[in-house]
């Protein structure tokens, strides 16, 4: 019956994407919003973990990944999807840096890619492994994003090797 409102397959994901899109900025409009940025922006991914504890919603979105593998067409809506969720969640850490509630030395497309990857693989060893509870993962995602974009957190440095400073042990090969 669907068909009879989509043209196909692609179209009923591109449509699901929109409406998980818009859902996504009303949110990230409360998070910007907010007077404690983090704490905000962590109670989301608590939000985000409580959904992927419906077992059928992760199983969906891992489908939908693996449709993904197999379908050019489909792996292109699927892409297009994603890149719009994480070039708002770049703006919102932008936004984040520019208040002086996000580490201003973090790139926010990297660490927009780092927070959706954990949301991701969290929610899908939540269903898959059982090795998360939702209160488990959501308290995971709750510290990433209070401790990995906190500006009060003093980065690492650590230094790039030279070709002095990194030294083989004896008898190591290039493939060791």
């Amino acid at each position: 019956g669907l068909y009879r409102y989509f043209p196909s397959k692609e179209a009923i994901i591109a449509a699901m994407a929109d409406d998980e899109r818009r859902m996504a900025t009303l949110a990230f409009a409360e998070v910007r919003a907010s007077d404690n940025f983090l704490l905000a922006l962590s109670e989301l991914c608590e939000k985000f973990a409580e959904a992927y504890a419906e077992p059928n919603r992760a199983a969906f979105a891992a489908e939908l990944m693996a449709e993904a593998v197999r379908n050019p067409k489909f792996a292109a809506v699927a892409r297009e999807a994603e890149t719009k969720i994480r070039t708002e969640i770049t703006a919102l850490l932008r936004a984040g840096q520019e208040l002086g509630h996000v580490e201003p030395t973090l790139d926010p497309a990297e660490a927009s890619a780092v927070l959706m990857a954990s949301a991701d693989g969290l929610g899908l060893r939540m269903t898959f492994m059982n090795d998360f509870t939702a209160e488990d993962a959501a308290q995971a995602l709750k510290n990433l994003v209070l401790r990995y974009l906190n500006p009060a957190s003093t980065p690492i440095q650590i230094p790039s090797p030279t070709k002095n400073s990194v030294k083989k042990p004896t008898g190591a090969s290039n493939y060791a």
